[in-house]
């Protein structure tokens, strides 16, 4: 008992430090990206050009970047205001100090060329940055609101479609491991209907890295309705789900497709945070369920 108590000790202190950081001390490539989801077309060609020449960025001005982007001034001061720089230069002063820290940047993009362990770093470096752009870009105060509407929710209905819906489930069976009265579902039918029966006092999770899902938004629609209390985890903060949320939980990745496991690895990393600061929180509790777990799994394994 005194080991794993000491073991929640150190891991609550990392959990702490790492809600420490603000967004003014984030990677400037880190924060480009996590708004990258909702910007228009034009914008999200100014943020690629950004992140692949960071270099000539620094040495250039809003003009001649407007030029080679083919846009206009408005659209890449929009772009630095969209990741929270207050303008260009502002923007220039914090690539010019990435550029100076060791840790740098790393192309991530597959091309045809590649061999094996070319794929193989590129693949497990995506991973990493989109870990470490999403710590970066952490937002403190949602992340503690979100602990607080699970700790405090009567039931908890969790949904998500395709990849998204196999970290629901995931999600789920951490929260069941702390006793909370949760369900996940990945049938949108399903998912109207245990929406449907929520009160004011339950909470609905919904987990869509596009929070775009027509199917999400009307079960998100359905559960307001029910004065149900919402968390979204999502990769688009000004997304249909995420505007309609009480709780944005935001995710960075890498890779332009969603179905990427860069997308993914960034999800599971917050359902881990969310379920260990719960545990934290009712440590006691926690320990005696897993003691109870651990006995009734026992004969589950072949010695």
């Amino acid at each position: 008992m005194t080991e794993n108590t000491s073991s929640f000790s150190r891991l609550k202190n990392v959990l702490l430090s790492l809600s420490e950081t603000e967004k003014g001390s984030s990677n400037s490539f880190s924060r480009l990206r996590s708004v990258q989801l909702q910007l228009s077309d034009l914008e999200k060609k100014v943020v690629e050009y950004i992140i692949k020449n960071p270099e000539v960025i620094i040495k250039s001005t809003l003009a001649k970047i407007s030029a080679e982007c083919n846009v206009s001034d408005t659209t890449v001061l929009r772009v630095c205001r969209s990741a929270g720089f207050e303008g260009f230069s502002d923007l220039k002063i914090s690539i010019a100090r990435d550029l100076s820290s060791p840790i740098r940047e790393v192309g991530d993009d597959i091309s045809e060329d590649d061999d094996l362990i070319t794929i193989f770093h590129k693949v497990f470096q995506a991973n990493i940055n989109s870990l470490r752009d999403t710590m970066e870009t952490v937002n403190k105060d949602q992340f503690e609101k979100a602990v607080e509407l699970l700790d405090h929710a009567n039931h908890i209905l969790i949904v998500g479609v395709g990849p998204s819906g196999v970290i629901a489930q995931d999600f789920c069976e951490k929260l069941i491991r702390l006793k909370k009265a949760c369900r996940y579902q990945r049938d949108s039918y399903n998912q109207l209907i245990e929406a449907s029966l929520l009160g004011e006092k339950d909470l609905l999770v919904c987990i869509s890295l596009s929070g775009t899902t027509s199917d999400l938004i009307d079960t998100l629609k359905v559960a307001k309705g029910k004065k149900a209390k919402s968390i979204c985890i999502t990769g688009n903060s000004t997304s249909p789900i995420a505007t309609n949320s009480d709780v944005v939980l935001s995710v960075v990745f890498r890779q332009p497709w969603v179905e990427s496991m860069a997308s993914r690895v960034t999800e599971f990393a917050v359902i881990e945070v969310l379920y260990l600061v719960l545990s934290i929180r009712h440590l006691n509790n926690a320990l005696d369920n897993e003691k109870s777990i651990n006995i009734a799994l026992a004969n589950k394994h072949v010695n």
